[in-house]
């Protein structure tokens, strides 16, 4: 069966760019490309990927480096209510 990975960029315009990915991961897709992320720091990014348990599946090679960069220390877990 073929996977898919959801393009953030283009798809759920009506969300802010981080809150795309846990739309694509409500929609079921394994995992996120997105070509434009400048919206979002890469350590923003890395935590939406996190919350949302998806991955990073295409990026621009610059912007992957800075996902890269960006610290484990810096992903915090969120504060369960």
């Amino acid at each position: 069966m073929p996977r898919f990975a959801a393009n953030v960029s283009t798809l759920y315009p009506e969300h802010p760019l981080l809150d795309r990915i846990g739309a694509a991961a409500r929609d079921g897709f394994a995992a996120v490309e997105v070509q434009s992320p400048y919206a979002a720091s890469a350590t923003e990014l890395r935590r939406a990927l996190a919350e949302a348990e998806r991955k990073l599946e295409a990026v621009a090679e610059m912007e992957r480096a800075l996902l890269e960069q960006a610290s484990e220390t810096e992903l915090e877990a969120p504060p369960r209510p």
